[in-house]
């Protein structure tokens, strides 16, 4: 079956534009498209601060 698909879309002529939107779209469908949108849309986790530990508190161990 899919073999047939691939043979289709092989002998097919074709212009640039079309190559170009065949190629995009098996991109596409081989990466994800959530996984597109994770590469492109990467965000900053929140910082989050120490509360205990070493680097807790400044110089000298004095609580602000």
């Amino acid at each position: 079956m899919q073999s047939k698909i691939v043979t289709t879309i092989l002998e097919k002529e074709m212009d640039r534009k079309e190559f170009l939107q065949h190629v995009g779209m098996a991109f596409l469908a081989l990466t994800g498209v959530s996984g597109l949108m994770r590469t492109f849309g990467q965000q900053q986790l929140p910082q989050t601060k120490i509360q205990n530990g070493y680097g807790a508190m400044p110089y000298g161990g004095a609580k602000n």
